[in-house]
C-alpha cells in the first residue's frame, strides 16, 4: 500500500527547526558520516557533469559523505541538460514529421526530463532557494559528540 501524504522530514531539520509540531523524534535515524568536500570526485565523471560536482559540493558545505548518489544524480543530470539544451537550440524544439505534422523533438523530452531530475536532486540536497532557507549550519563554536567520537575512532 502506498504511503499518503508529504514526504517524511529528517530528524535533524526537525531539531533545527525547533521541533515546530512537538512530535515524538527518531532518535535512532542514522546520521551521515564526513563531509562531501572531503570525496574526490569520481573519475567516471567528465566535462560537465565534473564541474557541476564540484560547484555544489563547493557550495552547499552541509553536505556528507552520505549524499554523495543524490550529488552524483545531480551533476549527472545536469550535464545531459546541457548537452538536450545545445542539441534544442540547433534544431529547435519542434520537428516536422514524414506526414507533415508539427512534433516536439526528442531532445526537448529528454531537456526536460533531466531539468527535473536535476532539480529534484537540488531539492533533496537543499541547494535550491526554497530547500536552502530550511537549512540552518551550525555555529563553529559546537562541535558534533557524534563526529567527534567517530573521529576519535572509539
Amino acid at each position: 500500500m502506498a504511503k499518503t501524504g508529504p514526504p517524511r522530514k529528517p530528524t535533524i531539520l526537525k531539531l533545527l527547526e525547533g521541533n515546530p509540531g512537538h512530535q515524538r523524534l527518531n532518535k535512532r535515524e542514522p546520521r551521515g558520516v564526513g563531509h562531501a568536500c572531503d570525496l574526490p570526485c569520481p573519475d567516471y565523471l567528465m566535462g560537465t557533469s565534473r564541474d557541476e560536482w564540484v560547484r555544489l559540493v563547493d557550495t552547499c558545505p552541509w553536505l556528507t559523505a552520505s549524499d554523495r548518489p543524490a550529488v552524483e544524480g545531480a551533476a549527472v543530470s545536469y550535464s545531459i541538460y546541457r548537452q538536450a539544451l545545445v542539441q534544442v537550440e540547433q534544431s529547435g524544439p519542434v520537428q516536422v514529421s514524414g506526414g507533415g505534422y508539427q512534433c516536439v523533438t526528442g531532445w526537448y523530452a529528454v531537456l526536460n526530463k533531466s531539468l527535473t531530475h536535476y532539480l529534484r536532486c537540488c531539492q533533496e540536497l537543499g541547494a535550491t532557494p526554497a530547500s536552502r532557507s530550511r537549512v540552518e549550519l551550525p555555529d563553529a563554536n559546537n562541535s558534533d559528540e557524534l563526529e567527534d567520537w567517530q573521529k576519535n575512532g572509539n
